[in-house]
């Protein structure tokens, strides 16, 4: 379910950035478009602080994964990229098409909620 959830965030939040950046062009024409690259990734997860008391830091291991997804995103020049366990976790409610291979395996362009699982075969 959690899948699904994000999936679903993910596009809301597009289509709603779409909207705003449509209503601020229409009081000022000037204002440049806004490109929303988001990430998806499912796995363990590893959140905390590390390190000793005179450097402690705190971060998130799978966060990179996202951030890579994001970058992948932003490359191919599309918003919403998800893992393959992602994309076939949500199949039968989103479409996604393969995009491409990365170092942490295949993506797909995570587009629309689809009535049929169209997660097209990696080349």
């Amino acid at each position: 379910l959690h899948l699904l959830c994000a999936c679903e965030a993910a596009l809301l939040l597009v289509e709603e950035v779409q909207h705003l950046v449509r209503d601020l062009q229409q009081i000022d024409p000037h204002l440049p478009n806004i490109q929303t690259n988001i990430g998806l990734f499912h796995g363990n997860c590893l959140i905390g602080q590390w390190g000793s008391m005179e450097q402690l830091r705190f971060g998130s291991l799978s966060y990179d994964e996202a951030r890579k997804l994001s970058g992948v995103a932003k490359a191919y020049n599309t918003q919403v990229v998800a893992h393959a366990d992602v994309a076939l976790g949500v199949r039968g409610c989103f479409r996604c098409n393969f995009l491409t291979n990365t170092d942490f395996g295949p993506c797909y362009i995570l587009s629309a909620r689809a009535n049929s699982f169209e997660l097209s075969p990696s080349p």
